[in-house]
């Protein structure tokens, strides 16, 4: 008989770390504590999330208000990802999400 699971360690943070907490707090019982290991020793990497627009809908799960969320953390809304030398040298290609602010 296998004994029920008491504690999950979630090795890294950074947004994947930290998003993964969150969830699984959010989907697991209260009883299991979440504990999440960060180092010290490496710093914030700083380039930029490639958040696309399904992260409302995980934002949405979690209950949080994204309004609130982005002036809080003095975010902004991703529109498109540029790709620089997409098929040739020197060719930019923008990919947008839908039809670019339609929706914002």
């Amino acid at each position: 008989m296998q004994s029920p699971v008491k504690k999950l360690v979630i090795a890294g943070g950074g947004t994947a770390g930290w998003m993964t907490a969150a969830l699984l707090r959010k989907v697991l019982p209260q009883n299991i504590n979440i504990q999440l290991v960060e180092s010290e020793d490496i710093g914030i990497v700083g380039v930029g999330e490639a958040t696309i627009p399904m992260i409302q809908i995980f934002n949405q799960y979690l209950g949080l208000d994204e309004k609130e969320f982005l002036r809080e953390t003095h975010g902004t809304i991703k529109l498109a990802i540029k790709f620089e030398n997409w098929r040739v040298s020197g060719e930019i290609y923008f990919h947008t999400f839908g039809a670019p602010g339609a929706t914002i």
